[in-house]
């Protein structure tokens, strides 16, 4: 009872006066209703054709948006089944060529009635009164894909070495982001189809059958990737490139401003930019000689006050110290792209890419009468990572904890060529050294993962069979064992450009027992 209006039917709206119970309901139900088929043509075993249809409907999306239709056909040759390759034979074991163009959708991400709009409620004084929750927006769209791949398979010498090379075009349109909206409007953002993504790249998986002698065998398998994003299109809203969420920095050649970072149309996604610290000033003569007129009205990370930071004669010059700082020794030396005298947040420059451009993994089993030793290893190559975490140690931005050991190694009077600024508490309130997007704490992201081994021994037929068992294996597996990299992030493999570094994946230990009957 107490419910202000029978227009929104939620029990959490019932009055909780002394004596009411607290009672809420809910209900989700959402459906997917979809055709499929298939129709294969082989000839001779040789010439391949597929076509593949899907038309599906989600309750998700609204009015004529649900439907959405997904084809798709491939075509394959096997070349080593012709006449003429008989020749090659004990060379080439096997021999395809294939080709494939489809269609796919996505929808994944939004909530059963995101959708259809909602209205939050809230009370105040024991009054209940509602808000706008969600928008409707009735216009979204699947997700589609575009995919063409290309591909050869090929082994050799009786199947001892196998290859699959593929390379594939994906165009992604309707593509959904999350478009901000003035926080006025009471809305934070509206989920839209924000224009067309391309990736291209190449997959290599190989495997080779490198030993067999009698007991002993080794086999090993790896698989590389190689892949560029590019933005196609984004929605027209009259800027250059029709960009968004893009920033200014200078360009190193002229010294212009430029637009860099966010979407933009012809560009690669996840450029990323830092002040360059090109040293720490030693003493008050280093910091005359290089910065004596230099001003720094830069922005800063960990709630900093963005105090405006001024050399030693821009110092003296101020009428009104207030709430101004000077440059000191043990501060950084920030890069001036553009040498005016000045550092601001135009000031940033590219220091690499958060996304590899090689990743893939390697595997090898070794077994040897009952005893079978497997790892498995990843890797991924050709990125960068910003790490947040140490510098917010490091600046003693807000709370108490413990030192880290990079903290030795910061400037003293007495330690002036120091790897790192002077170890200050509430560094985002002073100079902001640590508290900045710093090349300082940009890392090559380039990481081999220990991903797994395991050790296994299988006991002899003949003692099984004594014991009226089928077989018996002992195994001891690790996981996680570490990686091989410069990152200093607890996961290397985290794509970050300003927040944390996440927590260490755990080290696993397995010891196991496969009893068959």
């Amino acid at each position: 009872s107490g419910a202000p209006t029978d227009d929104f039917r939620d029990l959490g709206l019932t009055t909780k006066d002394e004596g009411k119970r607290n009672i809420n309901s809910s209900h989700v139900r959402q459906r997917i209703k979809s055709y499929f088929g298939r129709v294969n043509y082989d000839y001779e075993d040789k010439y391949l054709l597929s076509f593949t249809f899907r038309r599906d409907g989600y309750s998700k999306l609204l009015g004529d948006n649900q439907w959405g239709f997904f084809p798709g056909v491939s075509a394959g040759w096997i070349v080593n089944k012709e006449g003429w390759m008989e020749a090659y034979s004990h060379i080439i074991s096997f021999l395809k060529l294939r080709a494939s163009y489809g269609l796919n959708g996505n929808v994944s991400g939004i909530g059963a009635y995101t959708l259809q709009g909602s209205y939050g409620n809230t009370t105040y004084n024991n009054q209940v009164g509602y808000l706008l929750g969600n928008i409707a927006n009735p216009n979204l769209k699947w997700e589609r894909s575009k995919t063409f791949e290309a591909g050869v398979d090929v082994s050799f010498f009786e199947n001892k070495v196998n290859t699959n090379i593929t390379y594939y075009n994906r165009l992604t349109l309707d593509k959904y982001a999350n478009i901000p909206l003035p926080s006025s409007s009471g809305i934070n953002s509206i989920k839209s189809n924000n224009g067309e993504l391309r990736n291209r790249g190449i997959e290599i998986d190989m495997s080779f059958k490198v030993l067999r002698k009698k007991d002993l065998a080794w086999d090993i398998s790896a698989n590389f990737a190689h892949n560029v994003n590019i933005v196609e299109s984004l929605p027209d809203n009259g800027l250059e490139r029709n960009r968004q969420s893009a920033y200014q920095v200078y360009d190193p050649g002229s010294g212009e401003l430029v637009w860099v970072g966010g979407y933009q149309e012809g560009q690669r996604i996840g450029d990323l930019y830092a002040f360059e610290a090109q040293g720490i000033y030693k003493d008050w003569d280093h910091v005359r000689e290089i910065a004596n007129n230099r001003v720094d009205e830069s922005t800063g990370w960990f709630g900093s006050n963005n105090r405006v930071l001024y050399g030693p004669a821009a110092w003296d010059e101020l009428e009104s110290k207030g709430s101004a700082m000077p440059i000191k020794p043990g501060d950084v030396i920030w890069r001036d792209v553009n040498k005016d005298g000045k550092i601001d947040n135009f000031d940033k420059v590219k220091v690499g890419n958060l996304r590899p451009k090689w990743f893939g993994g390697f595997s090898s089993t070794v077994s040897y009468k009952g005893l079978r030793l497997n790892a498995r290893f990843d890797y991924a190559l050709g990125f960068k990572q910003m790490d947040s975490q140490l510098p917010w140690f490091m600046a003693m931005a807000q709370g108490t904890y413990n030192s880290v050991s990079e903290s030795k190694d910061t400037w003293t009077p007495e330690n002036i060529n120091a790897q790192f600024p002077e170890y200050r508490w509430a560094d985002q309130l002073g100079s902001r050294n640590y508290a900045r997007p710093s090349s300082l704490f940009v890392y090559d992201g380039d990481y081999l993962s220990f991903r797994e081994i395991t050790l296994a021994y299988s006991l002899p037929q003949s003692l099984c069979e004594k014991a009226k068992l089928s077989g018996v294996e002992i195994s001891v597996t690790g996981k996680n064992l570490g990686y091989l990299t410069k990152s200093k992030l607890n996961r290397p493999e985290l794509e970050t450009s300003s927040g944390s570094s996440g927590y260490v994946t755990p080290k696993t230990l397995l010891v196991g027992l496969n009893v068959k009957f």
